[in-house]
Protein backbone atom coordinates (compact mmCIF):
# COMPACT_ATOMS: atom_id res chain seq x y z
CA UNK A 1 0.00 0.00 0.00
CA UNK A 2 3.10 2.14 0.30
CA UNK A 3 4.13 1.62 -2.48
CA UNK A 4 0.65 2.46 -4.08
CA UNK A 5 0.74 5.55 -2.33
CA UNK A 6 4.08 6.26 -4.04
CA UNK A 7 2.65 5.79 -7.42
CA UNK A 8 -0.06 8.37 -7.05
CA UNK A 9 1.18 10.66 -3.84
CA UNK A 10 -0.18 13.81 -5.41
CA UNK A 11 -3.76 12.67 -6.02
CA UNK A 12 -3.67 10.62 -2.29
CA UNK A 13 -2.99 12.22 1.01
CA UNK A 14 -1.42 10.01 3.67
CA UNK A 15 -4.48 9.87 6.16
CA UNK A 16 -6.09 8.02 2.77
CA UNK A 17 -3.93 4.92 3.64
CA UNK A 18 -5.28 4.81 7.19
CA UNK A 19 -8.38 2.57 6.66
CA UNK A 20 -7.43 0.58 3.97
CA UNK A 21 -4.46 -0.39 6.09
CA UNK A 22 -6.93 -1.06 9.08
CA UNK A 23 -9.31 -3.05 6.88
CA UNK A 24 -6.61 -5.15 5.45
CA UNK A 25 -4.61 -6.28 8.78
CA UNK A 26 -8.30 -6.86 10.23
CA UNK A 27 -8.95 -9.64 7.03
CA UNK A 28 -5.28 -10.79 7.19
CA UNK A 29 -6.17 -11.36 11.17
CA UNK A 30 -9.21 -13.11 10.20
CA UNK A 31 -7.25 -15.51 7.68
CA UNK A 32 -4.57 -15.81 10.33
CA UNK A 33 -6.94 -17.13 12.71
CA UNK A 34 -9.24 -19.76 10.22
CA UNK A 35 -5.22 -20.99 8.64
CA UNK A 36 -4.79 -21.60 11.96
CA UNK A 37 -7.58 -23.96 12.77
CA UNK A 38 -6.44 -26.38 10.52
CA UNK A 39 -2.06 -25.70 10.14
CA UNK A 40 -0.51 -25.97 13.61
CA UNK A 41 2.78 -24.25 12.84
CA UNK A 42 2.24 -20.41 13.40
CA UNK A 43 5.38 -20.48 10.77
CA UNK A 44 3.09 -22.01 8.53
CA UNK A 45 0.01 -19.78 9.08
CA UNK A 46 2.80 -16.57 8.15
CA UNK A 47 4.02 -18.00 5.22
CA UNK A 48 0.32 -18.70 3.83
CA UNK A 49 0.07 -14.63 4.72
CA UNK A 50 2.93 -13.56 2.43
CA UNK A 51 1.80 -15.69 -0.20
CA UNK A 52 -2.25 -13.58 0.11
CA UNK A 53 -0.28 -10.10 0.69
CA UNK A 54 1.61 -11.03 -2.63
CA UNK A 55 -1.42 -12.12 -4.54
CA UNK A 56 -3.03 -9.07 -3.62
CA UNK A 57 0.10 -6.94 -5.25
CA UNK A 58 -0.28 -8.46 -8.57
CA UNK A 59 -0.99 -4.79 -10.64
CA UNK A 60 0.24 -2.64 -13.22
CA UNK A 61 2.90 -1.84 -10.61
CA UNK A 62 3.92 -5.42 -9.38
CA UNK A 63 7.21 -6.14 -11.14
CA UNK A 64 8.66 -2.82 -9.41
CA UNK A 65 7.08 -3.60 -6.29
CA UNK A 66 8.76 -7.46 -6.99
CA UNK A 67 12.34 -5.79 -7.68
CA UNK A 68 12.30 -3.74 -4.77
CA UNK A 69 11.46 -6.84 -2.27
CA UNK A 70 14.09 -8.52 -3.77
CA UNK A 71 16.75 -5.66 -3.39
CA UNK A 72 15.72 -5.74 0.49
CA UNK A 73 15.23 -9.76 0.61
CA UNK A 74 19.03 -9.84 -0.46
CA UNK A 75 19.87 -7.10 2.33
CA UNK A 76 18.02 -8.66 4.85
CA UNK A 77 19.68 -11.97 4.52
CA UNK A 78 22.92 -10.26 4.48
CA UNK A 79 21.95 -8.40 7.68
CA UNK A 80 20.52 -11.78 9.46
CA UNK A 81 23.85 -13.85 8.30
CA UNK A 82 25.95 -11.63 10.59
CA UNK A 83 23.74 -12.10 13.52
CA UNK A 84 24.85 -15.69 15.17
CA UNK A 85 22.22 -14.90 17.68
CA UNK A 86 19.78 -14.83 15.49
CA UNK A 87 20.56 -17.76 13.08
CA UNK A 88 20.63 -20.08 16.65
CA UNK A 89 16.72 -19.78 17.03
CA UNK A 90 14.97 -22.43 16.65
CA UNK A 91 12.29 -20.09 14.45
CA UNK A 92 14.84 -18.81 12.47
CA UNK A 93 12.46 -17.85 9.12
CA UNK A 94 11.16 -15.25 11.96
CA UNK A 95 13.94 -12.88 12.51
CA UNK A 96 15.11 -12.48 8.98
CA UNK A 97 10.99 -11.82 7.79
CA UNK A 98 11.03 -9.06 10.59
CA UNK A 99 13.97 -7.98 9.30
CA UNK A 100 12.85 -7.58 5.91
CA UNK A 101 9.57 -6.14 7.11
CA UNK A 102 11.16 -3.17 8.80
CA UNK A 103 13.63 -2.60 5.79
CA UNK A 104 10.26 -2.41 3.23
CA UNK A 105 8.57 -0.07 6.15
CA UNK A 106 11.62 2.57 6.23
CA UNK A 107 12.16 2.28 2.99
CA UNK A 108 8.68 2.78 1.45
CA UNK A 109 8.16 5.41 4.00
CA UNK A 110 11.29 7.04 2.41
CA UNK A 111 10.61 6.81 -1.08
CA UNK A 112 6.87 8.69 -0.02
CA UNK A 113 8.56 11.12 1.91
CA UNK A 114 11.27 12.72 -0.52
CA UNK A 115 8.54 15.02 -2.31
CA UNK A 116 7.54 16.16 1.56
CA UNK A 117 10.82 18.17 1.62
CA UNK A 118 9.34 20.41 -1.82
CA UNK A 119 6.98 21.74 1.03
CA UNK A 120 7.15 25.28 2.07
CA UNK A 121 5.27 23.50 5.37
CA UNK A 122 5.73 26.51 8.05
CA UNK A 123 3.87 28.59 5.47
CA UNK A 124 1.16 26.13 4.74
CA UNK A 125 -0.18 25.84 7.51
CA UNK A 126 -0.11 28.96 8.41
CA UNK A 127 -2.43 29.49 5.71
CA UNK A 128 -4.95 26.56 7.14
CA UNK A 129 -5.10 27.86 10.57
CA UNK A 130 -5.73 31.58 8.78
CA UNK A 131 -8.74 30.32 6.89
CA UNK A 132 -10.23 27.91 9.67
CA UNK A 133 -9.49 30.32 12.83
CA UNK A 134 -10.85 33.17 10.14
CA UNK A 135 -13.66 35.24 11.82
CA UNK A 136 -14.09 37.30 8.74
CA UNK A 137 -17.87 38.18 8.61
CA UNK A 138 -19.75 40.43 5.97
CA UNK A 139 -22.48 43.31 7.12
CA UNK A 140 -26.41 42.82 6.42
CA UNK A 141 -27.53 44.27 3.23
CA UNK A 142 -30.04 47.36 3.61
CA UNK A 143 -33.44 44.84 2.76
CA UNK A 144 -32.07 42.10 4.90
CA UNK A 145 -32.42 39.39 2.64
CA UNK A 146 -30.82 36.29 2.30
CA UNK A 147 -31.42 35.15 -1.11
CA UNK A 148 -30.34 30.84 -1.64
CA UNK A 149 -27.33 30.72 -3.30
CA UNK A 150 -26.40 27.81 -6.30
CA UNK A 151 -23.56 27.57 -7.57
CA UNK A 152 -23.22 25.09 -9.95
CA UNK A 153 -20.06 23.96 -11.29
CA UNK A 154 -20.42 22.47 -15.08
CA UNK A 155 -17.06 20.76 -15.50
CA UNK A 156 -15.16 21.08 -18.50
CA UNK A 157 -18.00 23.12 -20.40
CA UNK A 158 -16.92 25.10 -22.89
CA UNK A 159 -18.01 28.73 -24.21
CA UNK A 160 -20.74 28.49 -26.76
CA UNK A 161 -18.60 29.94 -29.91
CA UNK A 162 -15.98 27.27 -28.80
CA UNK A 163 -18.00 25.00 -29.08
CA UNK A 164 -19.39 26.13 -32.11
CA UNK A 165 -15.83 26.19 -33.37
CA UNK A 166 -14.73 22.86 -32.24
CA UNK A 167 -17.34 20.64 -32.06
CA UNK A 168 -19.73 21.85 -34.63
CA UNK A 169 -22.60 22.40 -31.68
CA UNK A 170 -25.06 25.31 -31.55
CA UNK A 171 -25.42 26.03 -28.24
CA UNK A 172 -27.90 29.45 -29.26
CA UNK A 173 -30.87 27.36 -28.08
CA UNK A 174 -30.27 26.29 -24.07
CA UNK A 175 -28.37 30.38 -24.24
CA UNK A 176 -31.59 31.82 -25.41
CA UNK A 177 -33.67 29.99 -22.91
CA UNK A 178 -31.53 30.72 -20.25
CA UNK A 179 -31.50 34.35 -21.30
CA UNK A 180 -35.69 34.53 -21.44
CA UNK A 181 -35.62 33.21 -17.89
CA UNK A 182 -33.16 36.22 -16.93
CA UNK A 183 -29.57 34.77 -16.98
CA UNK A 184 -26.83 36.78 -18.21
CA UNK A 185 -25.09 34.44 -20.29
CA UNK A 186 -21.20 35.71 -20.70
CA UNK A 187 -19.96 35.67 -23.93
CA UNK A 188 -16.68 36.38 -22.88
CA UNK A 189 -15.68 34.59 -20.07
CA UNK A 190 -12.26 33.39 -19.32
CA UNK A 191 -10.89 31.00 -16.17
CA UNK A 192 -7.71 32.20 -14.06
CA UNK A 193 -6.95 28.31 -14.20
CA UNK A 194 -6.40 25.43 -16.49
CA UNK A 195 -7.46 22.78 -14.21
CA UNK A 196 -9.98 22.09 -11.36
CA UNK A 197 -7.83 21.66 -8.32
CA UNK A 198 -6.68 25.08 -9.20
CA UNK A 199 -9.58 26.78 -10.65
CA UNK A 200 -12.42 26.08 -7.39
CA UNK A 201 -10.03 26.77 -4.44
CA UNK A 202 -9.25 30.14 -6.18
CA UNK A 203 -12.91 30.99 -6.92
CA UNK A 204 -14.40 29.80 -3.53
CA UNK A 205 -11.28 31.64 -1.61
CA UNK A 206 -11.22 34.74 -4.04
CA UNK A 207 -8.12 34.84 -4.79
CA UNK A 208 -4.90 33.56 -6.45
CA UNK A 209 -3.79 29.96 -5.56
CA UNK A 210 -0.16 31.60 -4.74
CA UNK A 211 -1.14 34.48 -2.59
CA UNK A 212 -3.76 32.36 -0.17
CA UNK A 213 -1.64 29.54 -0.43
CA UNK A 214 2.36 30.47 -0.92
CA UNK A 215 5.31 28.25 -1.21
CA UNK A 216 3.87 25.44 -3.47
CA UNK A 217 5.71 25.57 -6.28
CA UNK A 218 7.83 22.95 -6.28
CA UNK A 219 5.38 20.85 -4.71
CA UNK A 220 3.20 18.00 -6.98
CA UNK A 221 0.77 17.13 -4.01
CA UNK A 222 -2.40 18.32 -5.71
CA UNK A 223 -4.63 16.95 -2.11
CA UNK A 224 -2.62 20.39 -0.65
CA UNK A 225 -6.06 22.22 -2.27
CA UNK A 226 -8.55 19.77 -0.74
CA UNK A 227 -8.97 21.64 2.77
CA UNK A 228 -9.44 25.16 0.55
CA UNK A 229 -12.34 23.94 -0.81
CA UNK A 230 -14.01 22.09 1.99
CA UNK A 231 -13.28 25.10 4.62
CA UNK A 232 -13.25 28.29 2.36
CA UNK A 233 -13.72 31.96 2.76
CA UNK A 234 -16.59 32.07 0.42
CA UNK A 235 -18.51 29.19 3.15
CA UNK A 236 -16.71 31.00 6.15
CA UNK A 237 -18.50 34.63 5.19
CA UNK A 238 -21.68 33.05 4.50
CA UNK A 239 -21.68 31.04 7.78
CA UNK A 240 -21.62 34.82 9.54
CA UNK A 241 -24.81 35.43 7.72
CA UNK A 242 -26.49 32.12 8.81
CA UNK A 243 -26.27 30.07 5.50
CA UNK A 244 -26.23 26.25 5.62
CA UNK A 245 -23.95 25.04 3.13
CA UNK A 246 -25.11 21.95 1.09
CA UNK A 247 -22.59 19.86 -0.87
CA UNK A 248 -23.02 17.07 -3.36
CA UNK A 249 -20.64 14.18 -3.58
CA UNK A 250 -18.89 13.98 -6.88
CA UNK A 251 -16.82 10.39 -7.08
CA UNK A 252 -13.89 12.82 -6.80
CA UNK A 253 -13.49 13.28 -2.97
CA UNK A 254 -9.98 16.14 -3.94
CA UNK A 255 -12.91 18.40 -4.92
CA UNK A 256 -15.90 17.23 -2.56
CA UNK A 257 -17.00 19.50 0.32
CA UNK A 258 -17.24 16.82 3.01
CA UNK A 259 -18.04 18.57 5.93
CA UNK A 260 -20.55 20.70 4.54
CA UNK A 261 -23.86 21.16 7.02
CA UNK A 262 -25.87 19.32 4.53
CA UNK A 263 -23.66 16.59 2.32
CA UNK A 264 -25.18 14.38 0.01
CA UNK A 265 -23.94 11.07 -1.76
CA UNK A 266 -25.72 8.53 -4.29
CA UNK A 267 -24.10 5.70 -1.48
CA UNK A 268 -24.31 4.68 1.47
CA UNK A 269 -20.20 4.31 1.27
CA UNK A 270 -18.08 6.95 -0.10
CA UNK A 271 -14.73 5.71 -0.87
CA UNK A 272 -11.20 7.67 -0.81
CA UNK A 273 -9.45 8.45 -4.02
CA UNK A 274 -6.95 6.04 -2.19
CA UNK A 275 -9.37 3.40 -2.21
CA UNK A 276 -10.82 3.74 -5.40
CA UNK A 277 -6.80 3.47 -6.45
CA UNK A 278 -6.88 0.21 -5.23
CA UNK A 279 -9.85 -0.99 -6.30
CA UNK A 280 -8.60 -0.68 -9.78
CA UNK A 281 -5.01 -1.68 -9.66
CA UNK A 282 -5.26 -5.00 -7.58
CA UNK A 283 -7.10 -8.02 -7.72
CA UNK A 284 -9.64 -6.42 -5.44
CA UNK A 285 -11.37 -5.04 -9.01
CA UNK A 286 -13.23 -8.16 -9.07
CA UNK A 287 -15.35 -7.03 -6.06
CA UNK A 288 -16.54 -3.65 -8.07
CA UNK A 289 -19.43 -5.43 -9.63
CA UNK A 290 -20.48 -6.08 -6.12
CA UNK A 291 -19.87 -2.90 -4.55
CA UNK A 292 -21.24 -0.73 -6.81
CA UNK A 293 -24.97 -0.66 -5.43
CA UNK A 294 -23.58 0.58 -1.85
CA UNK A 295 -19.93 1.85 -2.58
CA UNK A 296 -18.57 5.34 -4.94
CA UNK A 297 -16.61 2.61 -6.86
CA UNK A 298 -15.00 3.64 -10.05
CA UNK A 299 -17.63 2.18 -12.55
CA UNK A 300 -19.72 4.02 -15.42
CA UNK A 301 -22.59 3.10 -14.08
CA UNK A 302 -21.68 4.80 -10.36
CA UNK A 303 -20.76 7.29 -12.17
CA UNK A 304 -24.30 8.01 -13.88
CA UNK A 305 -26.16 7.25 -10.86
CA UNK A 306 -23.86 9.73 -9.14
CA UNK A 307 -24.63 12.53 -11.64
CA UNK A 308 -28.22 12.00 -11.79
CA UNK A 309 -28.48 11.73 -8.18
CA UNK A 310 -26.90 15.50 -7.98
CA UNK A 311 -29.18 16.70 -10.67
CA UNK A 312 -32.24 15.01 -9.42
CA UNK A 313 -31.79 16.97 -5.76
CA UNK A 314 -30.19 20.39 -7.33
CA UNK A 315 -33.85 21.86 -6.54
CA UNK A 316 -34.75 20.02 -3.17
CA UNK A 317 -34.15 23.07 -0.79
CA UNK A 318 -36.05 25.95 -1.90
CA UNK A 319 -38.67 25.50 0.52
CA UNK A 320 -36.45 25.78 3.79
CA UNK A 321 -36.29 28.76 5.54
CA UNK A 322 -32.81 29.32 6.45
CA UNK A 323 -30.85 30.48 3.53
CA UNK A 324 -28.33 27.83 2.00
CA UNK A 325 -25.55 28.32 -0.53
CA UNK A 326 -25.57 24.80 -3.07
CA UNK A 327 -22.05 23.76 -3.88
CA UNK A 328 -22.81 21.32 -7.23
CA UNK A 329 -19.80 20.33 -8.31
CA UNK A 330 -20.61 18.29 -11.70
CA UNK A 331 -18.36 15.96 -13.60
CA UNK A 332 -20.38 17.06 -16.83
CA UNK A 333 -19.72 17.07 -19.80
CA UNK A 334 -16.17 15.88 -18.46
CA UNK A 335 -14.91 12.94 -19.69
CA UNK A 336 -15.78 9.94 -18.85
CA UNK A 337 -18.47 10.49 -21.62
CA UNK A 338 -21.27 7.90 -19.74
CA UNK A 339 -24.63 9.38 -20.65
CA UNK A 340 -25.94 10.25 -24.27
CA UNK A 341 -27.96 13.17 -25.17
CA UNK A 342 -31.30 11.47 -24.02
CA UNK A 343 -29.27 10.44 -20.54
CA UNK A 344 -29.62 6.93 -21.30
CA UNK A 345 -26.38 4.79 -21.06
CA UNK A 346 -23.45 4.62 -22.63
CA UNK A 347 -21.42 1.99 -23.32
CA UNK A 348 -17.53 2.77 -23.03
CA UNK A 349 -14.90 0.09 -25.09
CA UNK A 350 -12.56 1.71 -22.60
CA UNK A 351 -11.90 0.90 -18.87
CA UNK A 352 -13.79 3.61 -16.85
CA UNK A 353 -11.53 6.63 -16.49
CA UNK A 354 -11.59 10.66 -16.04
CA UNK A 355 -8.79 10.83 -17.95
CA UNK A 356 -8.86 14.10 -20.30
CA UNK A 357 -6.93 15.98 -22.93
CA UNK A 358 -4.07 13.72 -24.56
CA UNK A 359 -4.87 11.28 -21.77
CA UNK A 360 -8.50 10.10 -23.21
CA UNK A 361 -8.37 6.92 -24.23
CA UNK A 362 -10.40 7.34 -27.79
CA UNK A 363 -10.19 9.16 -31.06
CA UNK A 364 -10.46 13.12 -31.11
CA UNK A 365 -13.79 12.33 -33.20
CA UNK A 366 -15.07 9.78 -30.28
CA UNK A 367 -14.28 12.80 -27.67
CA UNK A 368 -16.04 15.56 -29.47
CA UNK A 369 -19.12 12.90 -30.18
CA UNK A 370 -19.50 12.11 -26.43
CA UNK A 371 -18.56 15.57 -25.33
CA UNK A 372 -21.65 16.42 -27.74
CA UNK A 373 -24.42 14.20 -26.17
CA UNK A 374 -23.46 14.88 -22.36
CA UNK A 375 -23.54 18.53 -23.35
CA UNK A 376 -27.24 17.78 -24.65
CA UNK A 377 -28.23 15.83 -21.60
CA UNK A 378 -27.09 18.29 -19.62
CA UNK A 379 -28.79 21.49 -21.55
CA UNK A 380 -32.02 19.98 -21.20
CA UNK A 381 -32.22 18.73 -17.21
CA UNK A 382 -30.69 21.88 -16.36
CA UNK A 383 -33.27 23.93 -17.86
CA UNK A 384 -36.04 21.80 -16.01
CA UNK A 385 -34.28 22.09 -12.64
CA UNK A 386 -33.40 26.06 -12.77
CA UNK A 387 -36.96 26.54 -14.00
CA UNK A 388 -38.32 25.11 -10.65
CA UNK A 389 -35.61 26.85 -8.78
CA UNK A 390 -36.76 29.87 -9.79
CA UNK A 391 -40.73 29.48 -10.00
CA UNK A 392 -40.53 27.99 -5.95
CA UNK A 393 -38.66 30.29 -4.40
CA UNK A 394 -39.39 32.44 -2.02
CA UNK A 395 -37.16 35.15 -2.57
CA UNK A 396 -35.35 35.66 -5.87
CA UNK A 397 -32.48 33.67 -5.51
CA UNK A 398 -28.18 33.96 -6.54
CA UNK A 399 -27.63 31.67 -9.13
CA UNK A 400 -23.99 30.72 -11.20
CA UNK A 401 -23.90 28.45 -13.52
CA UNK A 402 -19.89 28.41 -14.42
CA UNK A 403 -17.72 25.90 -15.16
CA UNK A 404 -14.05 25.34 -13.68
CA UNK A 405 -12.53 25.51 -17.30
CA UNK A 406 -12.81 24.57 -21.12
CA UNK A 407 -13.18 21.29 -22.50
CA UNK A 408 -9.98 19.21 -23.64
CA UNK A 409 -9.79 18.14 -27.07
CA UNK A 410 -7.02 19.95 -28.00
CA UNK A 411 -5.65 20.51 -24.66
CA UNK A 412 -1.71 19.11 -24.00
CA UNK A 413 -1.29 18.72 -20.26
CA UNK A 414 2.45 17.71 -21.09
CA UNK A 415 2.34 21.02 -23.32
CA UNK A 416 1.69 24.79 -23.38
CA UNK A 417 2.42 25.49 -26.20
CA UNK A 418 0.67 22.56 -27.70
CA UNK A 419 -2.46 23.66 -25.91
CA UNK A 420 -5.48 25.16 -27.40
CA UNK A 421 -5.36 28.08 -24.33
CA UNK A 422 -8.99 29.45 -26.08
CA UNK A 423 -10.53 26.04 -25.63
CA UNK A 424 -9.07 25.30 -22.07
CA UNK A 425 -9.40 28.28 -20.45
CA UNK A 426 -13.09 29.66 -22.08
CA UNK A 427 -15.87 28.35 -19.59
CA UNK A 428 -19.58 28.12 -20.36
CA UNK A 429 -20.85 30.93 -17.53
CA UNK A 430 -24.54 32.45 -16.58
CA UNK A 431 -25.42 34.08 -14.08
CA UNK A 432 -28.97 34.99 -12.74
CA UNK A 433 -28.39 38.20 -10.34
CA UNK A 434 -31.67 39.85 -9.56
CA UNK A 435 -32.05 43.39 -9.37
CA UNK A 436 -28.35 43.37 -11.14
CA UNK A 437 -28.38 44.58 -14.43
CA UNK A 438 -26.24 43.07 -17.09
CA UNK A 439 -24.45 46.48 -17.68
CA UNK A 440 -23.24 46.06 -14.15
CA UNK A 441 -21.59 42.98 -14.68
CA UNK A 442 -18.10 42.96 -16.12
CA UNK A 443 -17.65 41.29 -19.09
CA UNK A 444 -14.05 40.43 -18.31
CA UNK A 445 -15.48 38.70 -14.71
CA UNK A 446 -13.39 35.84 -14.12
CA UNK A 447 -13.64 33.12 -11.58
CA UNK A 448 -11.21 34.85 -8.85
CA UNK A 449 -13.75 37.76 -8.66
CA UNK A 450 -16.97 35.52 -8.73
CA UNK A 451 -17.77 35.70 -5.48
CA UNK A 452 -16.00 39.37 -4.74
CA UNK A 453 -18.55 40.85 -7.09
CA UNK A 454 -21.49 39.09 -5.61
CA UNK A 455 -20.55 40.00 -1.82
CA UNK A 456 -20.44 43.62 -3.10
CA UNK A 457 -23.59 43.41 -4.42
CA UNK A 458 -25.44 41.68 -2.10
CA UNK A 459 -23.97 41.75 1.47
CA UNK A 460 -22.53 45.05 1.18
CA UNK A 461 -18.97 43.87 1.08
CA UNK A 462 -16.02 46.53 -0.19
CA UNK A 463 -13.58 44.03 -1.99
CA UNK A 464 -11.77 45.42 -4.59
CA UNK A 465 -11.78 43.17 -8.06
CA UNK A 466 -8.35 41.71 -8.33
CA UNK A 467 -6.72 42.18 -11.58
CA UNK A 468 -7.30 39.33 -14.15
CA UNK A 469 -4.34 36.32 -14.51
CA UNK A 470 -5.00 33.35 -16.87
CA UNK A 471 -2.84 30.39 -16.04
CA UNK A 472 -1.59 27.20 -17.19
CA UNK A 473 1.05 24.74 -15.67
CA UNK A 474 4.74 24.47 -16.78
CA UNK A 475 4.01 20.36 -15.75
CA UNK A 476 1.50 18.12 -15.33
CA UNK A 477 2.34 16.77 -12.15
CA UNK A 478 3.87 20.16 -10.79
CA UNK A 479 0.96 22.08 -11.31
CA UNK A 480 1.47 25.02 -9.06
CA UNK A 481 4.11 25.86 -11.34
CA UNK A 482 2.19 29.05 -13.32
CA UNK A 483 2.94 29.85 -16.69
CA UNK A 484 1.09 33.28 -17.85
CA UNK A 485 -0.41 32.57 -20.72
CA UNK A 486 -2.72 36.00 -21.09
CA UNK A 487 -1.22 36.82 -24.34
CA UNK A 488 -2.90 33.07 -25.82
CA UNK A 489 -6.47 33.44 -24.44
CA UNK A 490 -8.14 34.62 -27.87
CA UNK A 491 -5.78 32.76 -30.37
CA UNK A 492 -8.32 30.96 -32.68
CA UNK A 493 -7.19 26.79 -33.12
CA UNK A 494 -7.97 24.22 -36.05
CA UNK A 495 -8.60 20.56 -35.53
CA UNK A 496 -6.22 17.98 -36.60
Amino acid sequence: MLFSLHAEQHLFPPYHLLRPLLTFWLVLGILAMIVKRFVADWMKVEESLVVIVLLFALSPIFFWVTVRLLALVYVSWQIYSRLPALRSRKTSRLPLLLIGNALLVVYSIGLNLSEYRNVTWSSYFSSLRNLRNSNASLPLNANGLKPDIYYIILDGYVRSDVLKDLYDYDNSEFVNNLEMEGFVVAQQSHSNYAKTILSVPSTLNMDYVDTFAPGLDDSKFWWLMEPFIDHSEVRTLLKSQGYQTVSFSTNWSLTDMNSADIHLAAFPVELTDFEQYLLQTTPLRLSQPFLQDSASVFTSETQRRTILHTLGALDDFVSDPDPVFVFAHILLPHPPFVLDAEGKPVQSATDFSFKDAEDFEGSSEEYRKGYKGQVEFLNSRLQEILTTILQQSNTPPIIIIQADHGSGLLAYFASVEKTCIRERLSPFAAYYFPGVSAAEIPDNLTPVNLFRFVFNEYFGGNFSLLENRYFYFADPLYIYRDVDVGSGLDETCTLP
